[in-house]
């Protein structure tokens, strides 16, 4: 019975280290789109991030859907993630080294990403990167990569 017993308590705690880490969490990002980052978890394993990005006299706003899951390059203590979004920018000078026609302009981009993250258990601290694809739609159409790394605080 005792090892019954210990046996169904290392299975659960094993279960509970490949559990999602937190639900909340914000911080900083870094990196070609950088700024004000925030993530929740809507459900297990599917998530919403968002990033405040200034940007060219104006700022660019980021949504991007994302699946989680447990268990990257063969250890428990990293997390993998991929997803896809939207980006709207409203800026006031060039972006990326391109002229805008006019004062103003607003953006739109359709953006994906693939990433490693990595919250610490001891300190409510989580740190990713990522890289992924993005289409600029307007003001000019073009495609690049776009790459960052972030650290925010979990709850």
């Amino acid at each position: 019975m005792k090892k019954l017993l210990f046996a169904v308590l290392c299975l659960g705690m094993s279960l509970a280290a490949s559990a999602q880490a937190y639900n909340n969490s914000i911080g900083i990002r870094g990196g070609l789109v950088n700024g004000l980052n925030y993530k929740t978890f809507i459900s297990s394993g599917t998530a919403l991030e968002f990033v405040l990005d200034p940007a060219a006299g104006g700022f660019e706003f980021s949504a991007i859907y994302e699946k989680q899951q447990n268990g990257a390059l063969g250890t428990t203590a990293l997390d993998w993630y991929y997803g896809a979004g939207a980006a709207i920018g409203f800026y006031n000078g060039p972006r990326y080294g391109e002229p805008l026609d006019g004062d103003d302009a607003i953006g739109f981009a359709a953006v994906g990403l693939v990433g490693l993250e990595f919250p610490l258990k001891e300190i409510p601290v989580v740190f990713s990167g990522d890289i992924g694809p993005a289409i600029n739609l307007t003001p000019y159409g073009y495609f690049y990569f776009n790459a960052g790394l972030s650290i925010r605080y979990y709850w």
